[in-house]
């Protein structure tokens, strides 16, 4: 099984992150959390486990050989 990490709690409220450049946002103190995950999942290629029942779980699909 690949790795797998948790989205940020705390960046779970609607809207939470989509707005990069609001100025509650850039002061927020998860925002450094938020945007470290965000780069694990994009270099990893990290995906929901389940993007219905669990979408706050996130894996790391494992290689193919």
């Amino acid at each position: 099984m690949g790795e797998e990490r948790h989205y940020p709690t705390q960046c779970t409220s609607e809207y939470c992150g989509a707005i990069k450049s609001d100025p509650d946002c850039i002061k927020c103190e998860g925002r450094a959390r938020l945007d470290e995950f965000e780069a694990w999942a994009k270099r990893t290629g990290a995906l929901p486990v389940d993007p219905i029942w669990c979408p706050l779980i996130y894996r790391v699909p494992e290689a193919k050989a």
